[in-house]
Parts: structure tokens; sequence; C-alpha cells
């Protein structure tokens, strides 16, 4: 055992050796024929030893190479996944390339990374309306019918026909739009603007009595010099055939324009703050008129002394505010999938400018044929001069006839809901509901004043007369309004 442990010893230090050390004449021509001779040749008491030996040394040797191997996989397997990630990376890119949403995904996610405005850049949406206004109100009693009593209110065989309920216009049909746009690549600033339009609604009453006069028709008012109840007789049995019809109308509608701050948005909810400039315009009309003709027994005249076959009365009552106002707001979002709600919240304050136009005339084809005007109704009656009832001296009773404005400070809030569906990614519907108040308003019905001097009503026989107050003047009444409603939409946003 120890003489084979120094023989193995003898040869590895043999081959350390460099070539040509020690007996070249023995060592040389060993080593050429043992890389000559075949494996296994020659003695094999010489040759196994040292084969084996050798293969000792090989697979020594063998092992040191794996370890070195081994020792350098670590890094050779780091540098195989990073590869792998930078052909991934690449990947990525070239999907992203050819898809051009994957493109403005990533494009979204770099935006997001640097502000909190909503991902849309535009957006424009409309839809149908479906609302109701608050009441007109009434002008008081402006139809009667009666026997004896001739109509006048307070008369027990008297009966109010029309004027003493308010006017309900019931619903109304419309449309709203509205659209914006980000004013800054990080949504954070915008613009919006909308409107919405209601149709003109109306009401159309009327009353008629038969050839013979039947039933008796009146117009009631207050006598403003005797201050006692009286009424214009439109229609009576045998003497005057005659009717009175009643129209109302109304139509709102407006608009407004927003600078639009984004305080905060998140993955399922945002909120803007609102602040700009809003119009709204009601405009209203209340127009009564009556028609008579003359019958055996009866008689009509105007300004005193003409004689009339047929006798036509007009008033109309017009009034339209306008709105101008500053705006401030708010409206919140919230997201649940593809779901959302959205609060809207506004108040603006400014002047409301109201116009009020009164207009009355009579007309009668006279006995002659001829057609004779003259302005002034019995409701809405023109400036009269009357007569002097001493010498120099002139009086002139002025009557409620004409335009008059008024400005008003406003307050306007509104409030709305809307609950609806992310469609596409473009596209979404809602519905909803919308409140809308203002806290004075002119309204035609306000403005029928029932003092009536008849001193100034043209068919009156007291017409010109140099007596009573300047009855009726313009009122000049106001009262709150609201309109209310349902509200879908579709929009697109992109």
């Amino acid at each position: 055992m120890r003489t084979g442990c120094v023989g193995l010893l003898v040869l590895l230090m043999a081959e350390a050796l460099p070539a040509g050390a020690g007996n070249p004449k023995e060592e040389n021509p060993k080593l050429q024929t043992r890389q000559a001779s075949p494996a296994g040749a020659g003695n094999p008491k010489e040759e196994n030893p040292k084969s084996e030996t050798r293969t000792a040394s090989s697979s020594f040797g063998f092992g040191i190479s794996d370890l070195g191997v081994a020792a350098e996989t670590p890094s050779g397997q780091q540098g195989s996944a990073d590869g792998s990630t930078g052909q991934q990376q690449q990947q990525q890119q070239q999907q992203q390339a050819n898809d051009p949403r994957a493109q403005r995904e990533a494009e979204l996610a770099a935006l997001r990374r640097e502000h909190y405005g909503p991902r849309e850049g535009m957006w424009f949406g409309a839809g149908p309306l479906l609302w109701w206004i608050k009441q007109a109100p009434a002008p008081g009693p402006l139809v009667s019918t009666g026997g004896l009593g001739q109509g006048v209110i307070g008369q027990n065989d008297t009966t109010v026909l029309f004027g003493t309920n308010r006017f309900d216009y019931e619903r109304f049909f419309g449309f709203q739009a509205h659209g914006g746009t980000w004013l800054n690549c990080l949504h954070t600033w915008g613009i919006d603007f909308g409107g919405f339009f209601l149709e003109q609604r109306s009401i159309n009453t009327g009353f008629a009595s038969d050839a013979g006069g039947n039933p008796l028709l009146a117009r009631p008012f207050t006598n403003a010099v005797t201050v006692a109840p009286a009424s214009f007789v439109v229609a009576a049995p045998g003497l005057l055939a005659g009717n009175v019809t009643v129209h109302s109308d109304s139509q709102f509608w407006g608009g407004d324009i927003n600078l639009i701050r984004n305080l905060t948005s998140c993955e399922d909810w945002n909120f803007d703050l609102l602040f700009g400039f809003r119009y709204l315009d009601l405009a209203e009309n209340l127009r009564v008129a009556s028609t008579s003709q003359v019958l055996p027994g009866g008689a009509l005249t105007l300004n005193l002394n003409i004689p009339l076959n047929t006798l036509s009365v007009t008033d109309r009552f017009f009034t339209r505010n306008q709105f101008y106002g500053g705006q401030i707001g708010g409206r919140f979002e919230r997201w649940s999938g593809p779901y959302f709600v959205s609060v809207l919240g506004k108040v603006s304050l400014g002047p409301n400018h109201e116009s009020i136009k009164t207009f009355g005339f009579s007309q009668g084809q006279a006995t002659n044929g001829t057609l004779v005007t003259q302005q002034g109704g019995l409701l809405a009656v023109a400036n009269v001069a009357i007569p002097p009832v001493a010498p120099g001296a002139r009086t002139i009773l002025f009557g409620n006839n004409g335009r008059t404005t008024t400005d008003w400070f406003e307050v306007v809030p509104e409030v709305g809901v809307q609950f609806g569906m992310q469609v596409t990614d473009a596209i979404r519907v809602s519905a909803g509901y919308n409140y809308l108040f203002m806290n004075s308003v002119a309204r035609p019905g306000s403005q029928v004043n029932g003092n009536i001097n008849p001193a100034l009503v043209p068919s009156s026989s007291v017409f010109g007369s140099p007596s009573g107050p300047n009855q009726p003047l313009v009122n000049s009444k106001q009262e709150t309004f609201f309109a209310h409603g349902v509200v879908l939409n579709l929009e697109f946003r992109y």
C-alpha cells in the first residue's frame, strides 16, 4: 500500500516537470512511444499502473474543470434572464406600436402618473327633456255670467267662469345639449358649456253665447271711482250676442358657460369646481279678447258718439324675464364598474331684467260701415286727455298702456342628479332629474289690475269725463318661479 502511494506521487511529480527535464534518452522515447502506441499495448505490468494513474489524473483534472463551470453558471443564468426581460420589453413595445388601443392606454397611464384630472379630453352630449314649471298666477275674475245681476261679482246670480284659478301648462317637452374640453395636458383646467330649450305651451279658453245672446257673458272689474264691483257686458239676451276668449302662453330657455377646475380625480370618483356665466329667458303672454254684435234693441258706442254694429275689445299683458348672472358650483361623479352617478349643484347671482308690456285697443264697425279703432281696451287702457273744466286747465289721465322695465337682484340655484352606464369606451347614457329656482320674476297674471276708471275705457258711456283716479296702473308685481323635470342624455367622450 505504501509502495503504491509512493509510485503515484512519483508519477504526478514527473508530469509536473517541464518537457526535457531528467535524462532525455530515457524519457523522450518513452513519451513518444506512449503517445504513438495504442491503449493497452506493450507490457501490461508496466502500462496498466501508468494508465490507471493517468486515468486518475484525468478524472481529477475533469473535476476541476467541472468546478470552474459550476462557478460560472450563476452569472451565465443572470445574463440569460436579462436577455429574456429585454426581449419581453421589446415584444411589448412592438405590440403597443401595432395596437393603437394599447398605445393609448400606455400614454394615459403615463399621463395619469403626472396629474389627477379625468381621462377623457373632450365630451359632447344631448337629449330630450320632460319638464314642468310653476303654474302661472291667477289674474282674478276674467269672465262671468249671471242674470239680472249682469255678471257683477257679489250678486247672487253671478258665477265666475274663468280667472280665479292658476294657469297650469302641464308638461313641457324640450331639448338640452352640452359639451366641453380640457385646456391643458394635465386635464385640471377646462371649459364647459350647455343650454336647454322648452317648447312654448299655451292655454286657450273660450265662452260664447248663442245668436239670441244666451247666456249672459260679462267681464267683471272694480269701478275705481265708486269702489264698487261692476261689469262690461259682452252678451245679453235680446241685446247683444258675443264671445270671450282667453289665451295664455309660456316659454322658458337658457344656457351657461363655465370654467372647470378639477380638484381631485381617482379611479372611481371625480370632483370638479365650476364658475362662469348664466343666462335665462322666461317669456309669457296673457290675452283677453271679447267681441259683441248688436241685436235689435241693443246699442254700442265708441268714443261716446260713434254708434256701432260690432265691437271688439282686446287686452294683452306680456312679460319677459332676462337673467344675467355669475355662477359657481360643483359636480361630483362616482363610478362602480360600468355604472355611475353624477350630482350637480350650482347657484347664480345677478340682475333679472324684467320687461312688462301692456297693450289694449278697441275696434268697431260703425253703422255706416266705417272701421273705427281706438287705443285702450278694458284692463289695458291708454292715456286720455280730459277736456278743460276751467280756462287754461287741462288734465291728462295716464293709463297702463306701454312698457315698463325693472331690474331685480336674483338668486338662481339649481340641483341635479344623473344615473347612467358606460356603454363603450366613448359612449355613455344617463337619466336624471333637475330642479331650478328663481326667487323673483314678473308674470302676466300678476300685472292685471282690476281697479278701472271707466273714464279711460273707450267703450264706456262716461269715456273722457273729468273725474276719478288714474286707474288702472301698472302693478309691477313679482313672484317666485321654478322649473323641474326629467333629463335624458346621450354623451360621447374621447
